[in-house]
Formats: structure tokens, C-alpha cells, sequence
């Protein structure tokens, strides 16, 4: 476990300059002439999704794309909730730029947290096989959890009007949350932000006994060159 977590050093310097460049790259060289919330909106939502793609598709990509290692749901886990921390760094200051309630940021939160559980369950479940196939799926679950069922169905050929109400992905979820910023989310939309949440959730647990039970079983002193001693 204390290996899991010495490995995250590097994880929390690229996520940093990621999370760093997002903010960047959204507001520019040049803040508007007229600077209020309303003004900083647009480049706040750019963030936010610019943020969430990372934790979403750019991470489980990386780590899904490493060899097979012991302790993958210990290093899983460690790597989510380092994500899961630098995320709430970048969240909540942003409410001094935003017209955003409190409870508008917390279904921010949760879309985004309970999306990180989802794709922690599918990276967890790849990463503990080595098989190509199981880690494809894996990232294949994880880009239906942040651009959801109706793009990649668009892709096949099926209509828009067939598909518009199936699962949304995380991304099309948070444009929906910020589109008024400055008003309570209705009881609508907390119902479907619960519902979304114990569905990650689910997926998140479900990824974990599959990789805890099912997984190819590596054991932890597999490379015994990590650290520093030679073989024989």
C-alpha cells in the first residue's frame, strides 16, 4: 500500500499541470473588459469539463496502458482519491468567479466524484488482468461514462432522436447543471443526480470485486528489480 502511494507522486505533478493548463488555456492572456461572474462563466464550464475529461479519459488511458502490477486496486484507489482532492482544490475557488450556489457546485461535485468512482471500478478491473481485450473494455467503459451511450450509438448510425434520452455521459451532464448558474437545482435534478451517483457507485464496486475475485493474480514481488537488488 505504501508503494501504491509513493508511485502518486508523479501522478499529483502531471495532474497539477493539467488541472494548471485547463485554467489557463480557458481564460487566456486577457480577462474580459467587463470582469463579473457572468463574464467568467463560459471559461469557468471550459475548466470544469477540460478537468473532468482528465480525470475521465486521459487518466484511465495512462494507467490502463501500463503493464500488469500487484496491488492494482490499492494503486487504483490511491490515484482516484489523489484526483479526487486536487479536484476539490480546483472546484470550489472557483465560486468567487461564478454566480454559482452552494448546491449547484455540490452536484458539480458529486456528477464529478461519483463519475471518478465509476471510472476508478473500470481501471481497477483492467489494470488486474493482463489481457489487451479486458483493458479495451475497460476504456471503453470509461468514454461511455464521460461522453455517455447517444455519441458513440450517433457513430453506428442510430439517430439523434432514438438516442437523446439514453444515458448521458458526464460532460453533457455538467452542461446541463451550469446552463443557470446562478439558480437551486429543482428536485428533478437531484433525483437524477442520486440515481447517477448509486449507478457509479455500483459500477465502482462491481469493477473492484471483479478485479479482487476475478483478476489475474500478480504477486507483489513480481519485479524484483524495483528495488535495486539483482535476481539470484
Amino acid at each position: 500500500m505504501w508503494q501504491a502511494i509513493d508511485l502518486s507522486r508523479g501522478l499529483v505533478i502531471v495532474a497539477g499541470v493539467w488541472f494548471v493548463a485547463s485554467i489557463g488555456g480557458a481564460l487566456g492572456t486577457q480577462l474580459p473588459i467587463h470582469l463579473s461572474p457572468s463574464s467568467m462563466t463560459p471559461a469557468i464550464h471550459v475548466v470544469v469539463a477540460t478537468c473532468l475529461a482528465g480525470m475521465l479519459v486521459v487518466w484511465p488511458l495512462v494507467r490502463l496502458s501500463q503493464p500488469t502490477i500487484p496491488q492494482a486496486i490499492a494503486r487504483t484507489a490511491v490515484d482516484a482519491l489523489t484526483l479526487a482532492c486536487l479536484w476539490q482544490l480546483v472546484l470550489w475557488p472557483l465560486r468567487l468567479a461564478t454566480p454559482w450556489t452552494i448546491d449547484r457546485t455540490l452536484s458539480v461535485d458529486l456528477l464529478a466524484l461519483s463519475s471518478l468512482a465509476a471510472a476508478l471500478g473500470f481501471v481497477a478491473a483492467g489494470s488486474a488482468w493482463p489481457h489487451a481485450l479486458s483493458r479495451s473494455l475497460a476504456m471503453i467503459g470509461c468514454l461511455v461514462i464521460a461522453v455517455g451511450l447517444p455519441v458513440p450509438l450517433a457513430a453506428l448510425g442510430f439517430s439523434s432522436g432514438e438516442i437523446a434520452s439514453l444515458f448521458p455521459g458526464a460532460l453533457t451532464a455538467l452542461t446541463r447543471i451550469v446552463e443557470h448558474p446562478g439558480s437551486l437545482p429543482s428536485d428533478g435534478a437531484w433525483g437524477d443526480a442520486i440515481a447517477r451517483a448509486a449507478l457509479h457507485g455500483a459500477i465502482c464496486l462491481v469493477g473492484i470485486l471483479i478485479a479482487l475475485f476475478g483478476g489475474g493474480r500478480i504477486p507483489s514481488n513480481a519485479h524484483p528489480t524495483a528495488t535495486g537488488r539483482r535476481v539470484g
